[in-house]
């Protein structure tokens, strides 16, 4: 579980700059609400474990975030629905990764027969899953706007 906090804490520096550049300063405060509460329950899910709470640098979500800076420089050279695009897509990354995260974690809290920390896990995994979908809702009307490339159309 270790890992997971890590995910959570460059998610959260990454989704700042992002919200910060599409300006989005409301989106950005419920996002940071919901990740402080995605941390205290791991949190809690260690407590139940009595096991410390220490961050491990995630390699992976290292490379999704500074993916998500590129995509904030390119998206200065696009139009503002392909950024916008370019941007959720780098997100949905996140998103997924750390669904990966959370749905192996709870799978082994399950194993484990800890269904406490499973419940835990469980809250969060659902919040991720609606938050990507909510950005694939929120992609679905840029792309009717946003123009493909001569070379592809």
């Amino acid at each position: 579980m270790t890992g997971s906090g890590g995910l959570d804490r460059g998610v959260r520096r990454q989704a700042i700059r992002s919200r910060q550049e599409a300006g989005a300063a409301e989106q950005t405060s419920a996002f940071l609400e919901e990740t402080e509460s995605h941390v205290e329950r791991l949190n809690e899910g260690l407590r139940l474990l009595s096991a410390p709470a220490r961050a491990k640098p995630c390699k992976g979500m290292a490379g999704l975030v500074e993916e998500g800076d590129e995509t904030i420089a390119e998206g200065k050279k696009k139009s503002e629905a392909a950024a916008d695009l370019a941007l959720i897509g780098a997100a949905l990354r996140v998103e997924h990764y750390e669904i990966a995260a959370y749905t192996t974690a709870r799978n082994l809290a399950l194993q484990l027969h800890q269904p406490e920390i499973a419940q835990l896990l469980t809250i969060t995994l659902g919040e991720e899953r609606n938050a990507s979908q909510l950005l694939d809702q929120v992609a679905q009307p840029l792309m009717s706007v946003a123009r493909m490339p001569a070379s592809v159309e």
